[in-house]
């Protein structure tokens, strides 16, 4: 009553206050389709029409008939939209996901198990868009059906499931009222007649594979968020660890240590070539000499007896042809591609890596926006093929080859390995009679060169076996005072059918292959053209290629045909491995790190392990068994594991890792060293330190990596990177000897004292280059000045006054930085307590 202006300023923030809301609810309004929304005491949203008429969500949707599309379809890629899209007509809005729409959060606690497996998923940004650009649609459009078409894999099922889950959370009335009827559609291929038919036998998600494919998050998230953080502790360079990474670095580690520890034993051959009448020259091989049989697999140890042997054919010169054998061998086609054998091959005759194989395969699969894929779905782990594309192929082959091309029956493939799911068909061309020439200019190179893989591969899977005729002469002679008699023997092969051979064009296991028949008659005399002694030595058990390891995991029932190319690209990225000339190398990170888990969990990374793992997924996506009985006793193992591991000294890992890889580089363990017995044996060379002669290298965990050390540290401050080490193999004291191999010293260089303080100044060379120090680290003063020494500048030719610039130079720009970072605090005025913490931080 005293100011009465003071009610009219409150009534006016109010309206203006009530005036901005309502402009922010007509605008979101009117971008959603419709003038407003209220709630009901239902909780049921309601719609005005502009005339009064108040609706709900789904009165609305089945009252308004407009000229939009009643079905919406979802599939993963944009390709496979358009391409789907060509044929589906205009009923159908096909829109892509993009993948995933949502993971697990990568913090602790995303994964929790008691009675049940709670997990905490994050929605990633791209996801967000397109579940808001379905409910959209679903909102404005008289969507009447919302089809999930996503990959027809654990993987596919389980983007099918976050999608209908996140559709639901956002609009929970579809779930009950039943105004959206939401189908799971899985097809092999993208053709009309398979997604039409795919969509006629519409199904329910399978909520097996989706607890499957929980369960396996849940494996690999305990995993690695149990085990990384113990890593980051004890390791240098560990980044993380993986369930199936670790085992298939486990795998390349191993093999690296066999050839390290390869011996390699020399033997020779004797090789006589004889000129026949009609055949020309032949190649044959000593088996027999003065009556004794001579070993085919290693014929001479010595290269005095071979000698002697070659002269003694030679001095026989004529030999006679005493019998002739004849069989036949059959090779059977190889069966359709799965995934692996896919990249297998493309590795072997394409120089693909796998990750490039699999990014071709998918582009072939979802095709070039024509309507059509080129290829069947390339993620798969079965070899069959359906009754109508092997009567399609039949029928090519009929029109295009000759009879012996074609067997009397179809052949049926199954799969040799237990752990194969076998849900799909093989990997093989949507039409068989769409030939590579006729892609030429539609495909790229890479493209072309796969799918003209896969048809080959199709087509040799139903052609005739490849038959050949296989000869084996014996050929009898003796020297002239008939003092020695040696007995030679060779191998022809004559093509009978080429089979498969003339698409597949796999080179015959038999030597000396003719087209023609042999004209070889038993009593025919040849005589030695000329004899060659050959040195032949054992080589060490090559290093995994791509494809090696995918054969060599898929053996092991390890991993699924959809995972081996992310295993690979895993390891890579975390420098665990190297790729060198197309072969799997271990760093000295990833050496370490395999060394590590073998010794402190052992049982996570055996094999049998993490194929049981496997095995047991699989029951799951069957429903024979529950996700609990798999996680709750890995979860108990694990967390006694990481106790354990958490408590181990620093010392004691270095110990443990020096026990497992420093014999295979070193030779010899340290703790043999005090034999008295091995003092004479070459290998304790190797572990005797190179600089002073007296002291044992071991292996050492350092701040930057792993090192070989001297035992007699600090007296002797000998330090040998073991990247270097393994770099130049086991020549690498030979190379250092010859100075080659430069030993990094940590001897500082004293350039004298700092007038002012009276310190030591130094400089010394660090893991990123030279630098100048003042002072030393003590317990109250951890952090010293340090600068770092200009490049171009030598450690060696720098001097105290050049120094002590360089140490006033950052002192001077520290300072600054420091003020301007309290000047900018303090002007700061906000409550919050991260604000407080940062300005007590910077104050101080």
């Amino acid at each position: 009553q005293t100011r009465p202006y003071d009610g009219l300023l409150e009534m006016k923030k109010f309206v203006v206050l009530g005036m901005s809301l309502a402009l922010a609810l007509f605008s979101y309004c009117k971008r959603c389709g419709y003038v407003g929304t209220v709630a009901t005491r239902s909780r049921s949203p309601v719609f005005f029409n502009g005339r009064g008429a108040w609706r709900t969500f789904a009165q609305r949707r089945a009252s308004d008939k407009n000229s939009g599309p009643s079905k919406i379809m979802v599939v993963e890629s944009p390709s496979k939209a358009t391409s789907i899209g060509k044929f589906l007509g205009s009923s159908y809005d096909v829109i892509p996901s993009y993948g995933h729409v949502r993971d697990l959060r990568a913090k602790p606690g995303s994964v929790t198990i008691s009675d049940e497996v709670k997990m905490i998923w994050d929605v990633s940004t791209r996801g967000k868009k397109f579940i808001d650009e379905l409910a959209s649609k679903i909102e404005s459009d008289d969507v009447k059906t919302l089809y999930l078409a996503t990959d027809p894999d654990r993987e596919g099922e389980a983007i099918a499931w976050h999608v209908r889950d996140m559709l639901y959370e956002k609009f929970p009335q579809l779930k009950n009222d039943g105004s959206l009827q939401v189908v799971r559609v899985a097809f092999n291929e993208i053709t009309p007649n398979a997604v039409e038919k795919a969509i006629d036998s519409g199904r329910d998600i399978d909520i097996r594979l989706v607890d499957a494919y929980r369960a396996r998050r849940s494996l690999d998230y305990l995993y690695g968020f149990s085990l990384s953080p113990v890593l980051w502790k004890k390791l240098p360079k560990a980044k993380s660890a993986g369930r199936v990474q670790s085992v298939a670095l486990r795998l390349i580690v191993e093999r690296e240590q066999e050839r390290e520890g390869f011996e390699s034993e020399k033997w020779f051959d004797v090789n006589a070539q004889l000129k026949t009448k009609d055949h020309g020259a032949i190649d044959a091989s000593i088996t027999k000499l003065d009556g004794k049989k001579i070993n085919s697999k290693r014929p001479f140890n010595s290269e005095e007896s071979a000698v002697k042997a070659s002269k003694i054919v030679h001095e026989a010169q004529t030999f006679t042809l005493q019998t002739m054998t004849k069989r036949q061998s059959k090779t059977r086609p190889p069966a359709p591609f799965t995934t692996s054998t896919l990249q297998q091959a493309a590795s072997t005759r394409l120089g693909m890596g796998v990750s490039k194989v699999m990014s071709v395969a998918q582009k072939l699969y979802e095709g070039d926006g024509s309507g059509k894929g080129f290829i069947t779905y390339m993620r798969t782990d079965s070899p069959t093929i359906s009754a109508g594309a092997v009567k399609d192929i039949r029928k090519f082959l009929e029109e295009n080859f000759n009879a012996d091309a074609l067997t009397d029956r179809a052949r049926v493939y199954r799969s040799k390995s237990k752990s194969a799911q076998e849900a799909h068909e093989a990997i093989r061309p949507v039409d068989i009679s769409l030939t590579p020439e006729q892609l030429k200019g539609r495909l790229d190179a890479s493209e072309l060169k796969l799918y003209k893989l896969i048809w080959q591969r199709t087509l040799a899977s139903q052609m005739a076996d490849s038959i050949n005729d296989v000869y084996t002469p014996l050929f009898l002679g003796e020297t002239d005072d008939g003092s020695h008699s040696v007995e030679l023997a060779s191998k022809l092969v004559v093509v009978v059918n080429p089979g498969y051979n003339v698409v597949w064009g796999e080179s015959s296991s038999e030597s000396s292959a003719v087209d023609s028949g042999i004209r070889l008659i038993p009593g025919e005399i040849c005589q030695v053209k000329k004899t060659e002694v050959k040195e032949k030595k054992s080589n060490p058990p090559p290093r995994y290629s791509e494809a090696a390891l995918v054969k060599k995991l898929e053996e092991l029932g390890i991993g699924r045909p959809s995972t081996y190319a992310s295993i690979i690209k895993t390891l890579l990225t975390r420098d665990y491995i190297k790729s060198s000339k197309r072969q799997l190398v271990p760093t000295d990170a990833g050496r370490v790190l395999s060394s590590y888990l073998q010794t402190v969990f052992t049982n996570l990374v055996e094999y049998s392990f993490t194929a049981d793992m496997e095995g047991s997924l699989d029951q799951i996506s069957r429903g024979e068994a529950n996700s609990i009985e798999l996680l709750q006793p890995f979860v108990d193992e694990l967390e006694s594991l990481v106790d354990e591991a958490s408590d181990m000294p620093r010392e004691k890992v270095s110990e443990v890792i020096d026990s497992i890889l420093a014999p295979s580089i070193l030779g010899i363990r340290p703790d043999d060293i005090e034999n008295v017995d091995m003092k004479n044996q070459a290998d304790i060379v190797r572990r005797i330190c190179p600089q002073c002669k007296k002291g044992v290298l071991k292996l050492e965990l350092g701040r930057f990596g792993p090192y070989l050390g001297c035992s007699r540290y600090p007296e002797c401050k000998c330090s040998i990177g073991l990247a270097r080490v393994l770099s130049e193999g086991n020549n690498w004291r030979t190379a250092w000897e010859a100075g080659n191999f430069t030993i990094k010293r940590a001897e500082p260089v004293e350039l004298g004292s700092d007038p002012e303080t009276g310190l030591t100044v130094t400089a010394r060379e660090g893991p990123y280059g030279a630098y100048v120090q003042l002072g030393e680290p003590t317990k109250a003063v951890k952090k010293v000045p340090r600068c770092k020494i200009p490049d171009g500048v030598e450690k060696d030719t720098i001097d105290l006054e050049t120094a002590l610039k360089l140490l006033e130079t950052k002192r001077v720009a520290t300072s600054s930085l420091g003020s301007a970072k309290i000047g900018s605090t303090t002007r700061s005025k906000s409550p919050r307590k991260s604000s407080s913490s940062s300005r007590r931080k910077s104050t101080k």
